[in-house]
């Protein structure tokens, strides 16, 4: 981006309303802006006397039960979700799934997959036997039983999963790690086990750890990790 660029940036920048600004700035993690163009409104925003502008961040990402090292947990929050940070600590939006709705769950994908495997034996079975038509019904049947398993247990899920609005201040983070490689941060928190930790999936992981360094850098469980440094972008 040359200058002529970025002043036509400003300009288009300074027609807006600080309270637009602002939202652009606090969602500044979500990737859809450049850093040039956040830095001219960070500019503009501290030109107009805007108070906090560094205290907020608010990331929209695809919460997972994936692990990241050295958090021994899987995440316990699924799907869609937002992570807001500010100076006083955490806020998730998210649905979480509820330990006993695993439990549900996990016997009927086992069954869904035992009927796919059956199913798939037979068909084989009948092709040896040279007929085609029970070879197809069975694949058909098998395959459609195994899907209609497996929906009716991530319905489970679903209904047995709720959705949450949680806040911990920085007091109560253990610990916090990346993988840059998929693109995951961690957090782990001293409180109920069914809650924590958090993983979440986000395009501009830095910003979430490089504002967690800045007001919680005793809990960085990445510094001492090769690869897995939060300010690595690879």
């Amino acid at each position: 981006m040359d200058e002529k660029q970025k002043q036509e940036i400003r300009m288009e920048i300074m027609r807006k309303q600080s309270r637009e600004l602002v939202n652009i700035w606090h969602n500044r993690a979500s990737g859809e802006w450049q850093p040039e163009t956040l830095e001219i409104v960070r500019e503009i925003l501290m030109h107009r006397g805007v108070p906090g502008i560094e205290d907020k961040i608010v990331m929209a990402g695809i919460f997972r039960q994936a692990y990241v090292d050295p958090i021994p947990q899987g995440g316990r929050y699924r799907g869609k979700g937002i992570m807001t940070l500010t100076n006083k600590g955490v806020q998730i939006t998210a649905r979480r799934v509820r330990k006993y709705a695993m439990c549900a769950v996990m016997p009927l994908l086992v069954l869904a997959t035992i009927i796919a495997v059956m199913s798939g034996i037979l068909a084989i079975l009948w092709i040896a036997k040279s007929n085609a038509d029970k070879a197809f019904e069975a694949i058909f049947a098998g395959a459609a039983s195994a899907v209609v398993v497996a929906l009716i247990g991530y319905g489970v899920r679903g209904i047995l999963s709720k959705r949450e609005n949680y806040f911990w201040p920085y007091a109560a983070l253990r610990r916090f790690a990346v993988n840059p490689g998929k693109q995951l941060i961690a957090l782990d928190f001293n409180t109920d086990k069914a809650c924590t930790p958090v993983v979440m999936r986000c395009y501009n992981w830095q910003a979430v750890a490089q504002f967690l360094q800045k007001h919680a850098p005793q809990c960085d469980a990445s510094q001492n990790m090769s690869g897995a440094q939060p300010n690595s972008g690879n």
